[in-house]
């Protein structure tokens, strides 16, 4: 990954974080762990603080995929994504959250046959934070995603859980 942090700093309200990844092939597509493809992803993720306790994030992203099957070798994927998500800050250590997503997808699905397939996904959440006098804090989250491109049959419960450690930071 390289990202460049194109705007933003302390005081600014608008934050703009350009980034190029390159994917390399060490995942296993047939086991389920990685697409074991070359590819190149270009993000550009945008925060904006509305107030000081609403924040808005914006997230457009692209991916290709070279030879990215172990059935069809030589064959290119691509993948699109808008995000977007609101978060209040109730209080310092408690957030309401909704983020949603939209992706648009290309997959070769036999030499010469392609398939496109779009999906877009709307998640309320919640997430709140323990903080501990070593500086160690713990982050649980529970949020709902509800799938609107297959009405409901793959919706899912989402749990998160963060440790921040105090590593490298001023108390």
């Amino acid at each position: 990954n390289y990202r460049y942090q194109l705007l933003g700093g302390q005081g600014n309200r608008t934050w703009v974080a350009p980034r190029l990844s390159v994917n390399l092939p060490v995942g296993s597509e047939p086991a389920g762990r990685g697409s074991g493809a070359f590819g190149v992803t270009v993000a550009l993720p945008v925060s904006v603080e509305v107030t000081p306790s609403l924040t808005g994030h914006f997230n457009l992203s692209g991916s290709i995929l070279s030879a990215a099957s172990h059935r069809l070798p030589g064959t290119t994927t691509a993948d699109a994504l808008v995000g977007a998500s609101v978060i209040w800050a109730v209080e310092p250590r408690i957030n309401l959250m909704v983020e949603s997503a939209w992706t648009r997808s290309r997959a070769v699905t036999a030499p010469g046959r392609e398939a496109w397939s779009s999906s877009t996904v709307v998640s309320p959440a919640v997430r709140w934070a323990f903080n501990y006098p070593s500086g160690l804090q713990i982050v649980p989250a529970i949020g709902y995603a509800f799938d609107l491109t297959t009405h409901g049959e793959q919706n899912q419960l989402l749990l998160y859980l963060s440790f921040e450690h105090p590593f490298g930071r001023s108390r």
